[in-house]
């Protein structure tokens, strides 16, 4: 709007006729609406932000990694697993994109490639309680429950508000009888 008012007060200085002018303020507003109409197309769902994030920036690791748990939380894990590839293709060394790939290879029961993201993202990052619950939930359905609590304890004391690992170390505690 600002430029559009701008646009129309430089013309009038220069003393265009009005007519003119304002059919150039005219169009430069419809040019500005057009696009504006377009981005918002961008905004109607985050996954549909995270697409446009990619279009537009395609060497992005950390967009491929949001929108790889993005399709994690929609339970997409494919889609997932490709995007936090090639996530880790733009950045080897992101201990995230190792766990979020865990956590999906963990929802399709492939607990040794799950197991292999877990241990890579501590060995990136051995102060990443997410990691740990990871590791923690798949040695748990594997029925390592001792190694288990190791990684669950692990995590609870790198990050006492994580919900998710408490839930797993009450199931690890009930598998073991100890309720």
């Amino acid at each position: 709007v600002l430029l559009v008012f701008a646009s129309y007060r430089m013309l009038a200085r220069l003393g265009w006729r009005a007519r003119g002018g304002a059919g150039l303020v005219l169009l430069v507003a419809l040019a500005l609406g057009w696009r504006t109409y377009a981005r918002n197309r961008d905004y109607q769902s985050e996954l549909a932000i995270w697409d446009a994030n990619i279009r537009d920036w395609p060497h992005s690791d950390r967009a491929y990694l949001t929108r790889g748990s993005l399709h994690w939380q929609m339970q997409r894990y494919d889609e997932a697993i490709t995007d936090y590839d090639r996530s880790l293709e733009l950045n080897p060394r992101s201990a995230k994109a190792y766990v979020g790939r865990g956590n999906a290879f963990d929802a399709r029961g492939q607990h040794d490639q799950a197991l292999r993201d877990f241990d890579k993202a501590i060995e990136l990052d051995p102060h990443l309680a997410d990691a740990y619950d990871g590791r923690g939930g798949v040695m748990l359905a594997k029925g390592q429950v001792d190694e288990a609590l190791r990684d669950l304890d692990r995590a609870i004391a790198l990050d006492p508000g994580y919900a998710n690992t408490y839930l797993n170390r009450a199931r690890a505690h009930a598998a073991k009888r100890e309720l």
